[in-house]
């Protein structure tokens, strides 16, 4: 089973009460082996002690315990944190006492013996719902509502506008086709017609056809059966019918070869698929919501995108504009991403209207993302400071000269990869020193795992 929770700046914790020695450290070393962090604790008691000081996403309690019973832990953790989600357990199942449990804001109530993978896939789907709901409480804690929408931030009537179109087509079964510039927001609106459509409760599947070598991503799509080819050890489910009935999101749709367009095309068409080296064919039920930066029509006349493919996905295109375009969404961006770094720093941070005017006179060829990325390079770096102002602000982060800079740097005829690999090394140097040399830091600022980074630091000889 893949594993339920994958984040490399922290894990995410769970609270476990339980008083049966054996099952709690079972169940706990089963949590833990899908990246959880467990605090196991024997009597309902202690529980309520850890609760009324810190806040668990998730805790999963045995009803009868000893000084204090699961229901009564149920009602200090909602009264300390309404989305905490809890699951209770029980060696024996009573009706009377699960609805007890589901009226008081129980998310389960499990009796004893279960299936463990069943329980591991629920606490997944538990907390996928979870982190949904957090993120629109956080989203209405900064803007008015007419100005979010399921994890898009903007009141531009350009936005209001998408707004609009994601509600309208989102329950009809229609292919969509999402297009904009890098970081605009293209999966968020994604996940947002998912949402609201009638297959929310079905797979929702994402594959980036940039990030998956052109060998690999047919057996990706369509699977394969064992022995199809050298390596091929056993049968492989591909994405396709791990989304029957459901959603598959296909990301830089014009990075898919020819060949396969082909082939993707058969697929919507017929509503079937062949895997790799067989000779049966499935019966498929998936939308296809496809996104993609580059500009579709000048690779058709280009030759390196099917026509017939680009209507079959555009039924519905909603383009996203450039943040530039779009300027009076900034401020509430600032002011939402304010929030997140200062929830995930523990800081009460303000920027002043000085630095705020700053940061919405640059242009942004990263868009959002980079913005993002701004807001938390200058919250990370200015880390003792509550009020943040433009003085605090590295006049590297401006526009000013960044084109004279970048030609004073780069001799514009030296190779490309000569080109990209000295600016990495330059912008790593950047980042470094702007943290205090502290890779983790940098890591989670950069995106990327500390892996990569150490890799990175180890190729450019950065230490």
């Amino acid at each position: 089973m893949d594993k339920i929770y994958n984040n490399n700046s922290k894990k995410l914790e769970i609270l476990l009460v339980e008083d049966d020695f054996i099952f709690a450290e079972s169940l706990k070393d089963s949590l833990e082996d899908e990246g959880f962090n467990v605090t196991l604790v024997k009597n309902g008691s202690d529980a309520i002690k850890i609760i009324k000081n810190k806040t668990f996403p998730l805790i999963i309690s045995d009803i009868n315990l000893p000084k204090k019973s699961g229901i009564e832990i149920l009602e200090e953790a909602k009264k300390r944190d309404k989305l905490t989600k809890v699951i209770l357990i029980t060696g024996y199942g009573s009706i009377e006492k699960a609805v007890e449990a589901m009226k008081k804001g129980a998310e389960d109530f499990i009796t004893k013996p279960f299936n463990m993978e069943e329980f591991l896939l629920r606490i997944k789907k538990i907390l996928k719902y979870r982190e949904q709901e957090a993120q629109l409480e956080l989203f209405s804690k900064i803007v008015n509502d007419k100005n979010i929408f399921y994890g898009i931030v903007g009141k531009s009537k350009v936005m209001q506008d998408i707004f609009y179109l994601i509600e309208t087509i989102a329950d009809s079964d229609a292919n969509v086709l999402i297009t904009g510039e890098s970081g605009t927001g293209k999966e968020l609106v994604a996940n947002a017609i998912q949402m609201l459509s009638n297959r929310k409760d079905k797979p929702f599947i994402k594959i980036n056809c940039a990030a998956i070598p052109e060998n690999l991503i047919e057996s990706e799509l369509f699977g394969y059966e064992k022995g199809a080819f050298t390596g091929a050890i056993k049968s492989h489910r591909g994405k396709f019918l791990i989304a029957d009935k459901g959603t598959l999101f296909l990301d830089e749709i014009g990075e898919l070869p020819l060949h396969l367009q082909t082939k993707l095309l058969r697929v919507i068409e017929d509503k079937t698929i062949t895997p790799l080296g067989s000779n049966k064919s499935f019966n498929v039920d998936v939308r296809i919501i496809s996104a993609t930066q580059q500009n579709l029509e000048k690779l058709i006349e280009q030759g390196k995108f099917r026509q017939d493919l680009y209507y079959r996905l555009k039924v519905v295109n909603i383009h996203i504009p450039p943040l530039r375009d779009r300027r009076e969404d900034i401020p509430i961006l600032i002011d939402y991403f304010i929030e997140k770094f200062s929830k995930k720093y523990n800081r009460k941070i303000k920027f002043t209207n000085r630095l705020i005017n700053e940061l919405i006179s640059k242009d942004y060829p990263g868009n959002v993302r980079e913005l993002e990325n701004l807001v938390h390079s200058i919250i990370v770096v200015n880390k003792d400071k509550e009020i943040i102002d433009s003085t605090h602000f590295s006049p590297e982060n401006s526009n000013k000269g960044k084109e004279n800079y970048l030609f004073g740097v780069f001799d514009i005829f030296s190779p490309y990869h000569d080109v990209i690999s000295k600016f990495e090394k330059i912008y790593l140097s950047k980042v470094l020193k702007a943290c205090n040399n502290k890779k983790t830091l940098a890591a989670e600022i950069l995106k990327i795992s500390r892996k990569n980074l150490w890799e990175k630091l180890k190729k450019h000889n950065l230490g």
